[in-house]
C-alpha cells in the first residue's frame, strides 16, 4: 500500500513538473510574440553618449535635439514604417553631419557615427511607457567612445521629444501608437511592459486548476 502511494506522489510530483513546464513555455512564447509584434511597428532612436561625464551628457542632449528637431520635418509625412526606415536611411549622412557640427560646437572633436541596425534591448521605460525587452530596429547616433548612458525615443511612429524631460506621453502621440499596434500590444507597453492579453490570463486559470487538482490527489 506504501509502495502504491509513493508510486502516486512521483506520478503527480512529474505531472506537476511538466504542467509548470508548460505553462512557463507557452507565457514565454505569448510573451515574444507580442514583443515581436511591437518591434514590426516601431523604430527606435537612441544617442550614445561619449562618456557619463557631466559634460559628455550634455553635449548628447544638444545633438539629440538637432537630430530630432531636423528628423521631425523628414518624418511629417510617413504613414507606415516602412516609408519611415527608408527616410531614416537616406538621411543618414545628414544625420552624421548635424551631429559632427554640433558636438564640435560644443568645443569638443570626438567622432560621431550613424547606423540602422536591429539590436537586442533591455526593458526601456520612455515617458509612461514601457517597451519589453527583446529585438528591435533603431537609429542609432553614437558619439566618441560611447560609453554613457544613451537617450532614447520611438522615432516612428513619433514620440520623440525635443524637451530634454518628460514625465508622461501626450495622449496625442499614445493615439498615434495604438493606430499600429494592437490592443493587446498597446496593453503590454502602457501596462508597465507585462503581456496581459486573454489567453495569459485563461493559462493561468487552468494552471491553478491543475494545482487544485493535484492537491486533492496527494491528499
Amino acid at each position: 500500500m506504501k509502495k502504491k502511494s509513493n508510486k502516486t506522489r512521483c506520478i503527480v510530483l512529474l505531472c506537476m513538473c511538466m504542467a509548470g513546464f508548460l505553462y512557463v513555455a507557452i507565457h514565454s512564447e505569448v510573451s515574444r510574440n507580442v514583443q515581436q509584434g511591437i518591434a514590426t511597428e516601431i523604430i527606435r532612436f537612441h544617442v550614445i553618449a561619449n562618456s557619463d561625464a557631466e559634460v559628455d551628457q550634455k553635449v548628447k542632449l544638444v545633438v539629440k535635439d538637432k537630430v530630432v528637431s531636423y528628423m521631425q520635418g523628414k518624418l511629417a509625412k510617413t504613414t507606415t514604417r516602412e516609408q519611415a526606415e527608408k527616410v531614416m536611411k537616406k538621411e543618414m549622412p545628414a544625420i552624421k553631419k548635424i551631429a559632427q557640427k554640433t558636438v564640435k560646437k560644443q568645443g569638443y572633436d570626438y567622432t560621431c557615427e550613424v547606423v540602422y541596425h536591429e539590436r537586442e534591448f533591455p526593458v526601456k521605460a520612455y515617458g509612461d511607457l514601457t517597451f519589453p525587452a527583446g529585438k528591435y530596429e533603431a537609429l542609432d547616433v553614437i558619439l566618441g567612445n560611447a560609453q554613457g548612458k544613451n537617450w532614447w525615443c520611438v522615432m516612428f511612429p513619433s514620440l520623440c521629444f525635443v524637451d530634454g524631460t518628460y514625465a508622461v506621453v501626450p495622449d496625442k502621440s499614445k493615439e498615434r501608437l495604438k493606430e499600429v499596434l494592437t490592443e493587446e500590444e498597446y496593453k503590454t507597453i502602457s501596462d508597465n511592459g507585462s503581456v496581459k492579453v486573454e489567453f495569459a490570463f485563461k493559462l493561468e486559470q487552468w494552471w491553478h486548476f491543475i494545482k487544485k487538482q493535484i492537491v486533492k490527489i496527494v491528499e
